[in-house]
């Protein structure tokens, strides 16, 4: 009895951020121990004179084309599937609200904006604690990026971290909404099959948009290496693999934190529905959640959570691909 007060309470709608929190608070944790701030580099010494100057020959030229087409193609794809994941994440908030009861409805609106506005706000004021940039990458961008019209290309990226956080925000709500059961008699088979649909929408459009992001990441790291000797330029990759890697296995917790425990929760709700459907033995319970599109295997959760690494594997192993096809 007291597991199915849990399994039904309001309180089961925290679980999201609850995971979300988590993850913060141990990415911060772990970014304080790695203290990647502290690594100063003269990076001005690098940077040979009138490097920035654009020479017209065709190794420089096609160098210089590379790198800014490598960061705009991913840079316009996050922007465009940044904008669908906010539009999917507030769909499937709406249409799990929706429905409530007035006074339910408007407090359930209310504390996810206020959270969403919590996440924001840590995004603006305290994103370094959470995941800080090196102040080796910092200088390097000044001493080449800075100097030139690309400049604008690091505005543009430091607007997409909190559009980031933004998707963040929106899929934990979203994610947080669709655990805003109706009462448990009331519960339908083709209402929690519709909610586990949305919340793999929601896993599948955000892992699309942080693997673009991760690979734009990526792109914008190594753009200062178009500018130094070979050898010089091979470190400045290798930076910028290690950077976009520890975002992307960031972005593929914030993923986990949201779809796993929300999935959990969904897969007891539908074998507690089972259970008072099919009165008979195990096998016909879980014949019956098949029937009907609720049969959870451990393979299908596990290709699903496995969508959840893809920006770790964009992050580390695409982009070391494309590092080794640029030579």
């Amino acid at each position: 009895m007291e597991s199915t007060r849990l399994l039904w309470s309001k309180g089961s709608c925290a679980i999201p951020w609850l995971a979300l929190a988590g993850v913060l608070a141990v990415a911060a944790f772990i970014n304080r121990i790695v203290d990647v701030d502290s690594l100063w580099l003269d990076a001005e010494a690098l940077v040979p004179s009138g490097a920035l100057e654009n020479r017209g020959d065709l190794v420089s030229v096609s160098k210089h084309l590379f790198v800014r087409l490598a960061w705009g193609i991913p840079a316009m794809g996050f922007a465009l599937v940044a904008i669908a994941a906010l539009a999917i994440a507030a769909q499937v908030f709406w249409s799990c609200v929706k429905d409530l009861p007035a006074r339910e409805r408007l407090h359930t609106i209310a504390l996810s904006a206020g959270l969403l506005l919590l996440v924001l706000a840590l995004a603006i004021v305290g994103g370094d604690w959470v995941l800080s940039e090196p102040t080796v990458t910092s200088s390097l961008r000044k001493a080449t990026m800075h100097k030139t019209a690309a400049t604008h290309a690091v505005e543009v990226d430091t607007f997409f971290d909190y559009v980031a956080c933004a998707i963040f925000g929106f899929l934990v709500s979203a994610a947080s909404a669709i655990l805003v059961s109706p009462r448990h008699s009331a519960l339908s088979a083709a209402n929690l099959g519709r909610r586990i649909g949305q919340l793999r929408m929601l896993l599948y459009v955000g892992a699309t948009a942080l693997v673009l992001r991760a690979i734009e990441m990526y792109s914008l790291y190594r753009w200062p290496g178009a500018w130094l000797q070979q050898d010089m330029a091979a470190l400045v990759d290798s930076i910028a693999l290690a950077l976009s890697t520890a975002h992307g296995a960031f972005f593929s917790a914030v993923l986990l934190s949201l779809y796993v425990p929300t999935a959990f929760v969904l897969r007891a709700r539908a074998r507690w529905l089972a259970n008072h459907v099919v009165h008979g033995n195990a096998e016909e319970r879980n014949a019956w959640l098949i029937k009907v599109g609720l049969g959870f295997s451990p393979f299908q959760e596990l290709a699903g959570v496995l969508v959840t690494v893809t920006p770790l594997i964009a992050g580390g192993s695409v982009t070391k691909l494309i590092e080794l096809l640029n030579g």
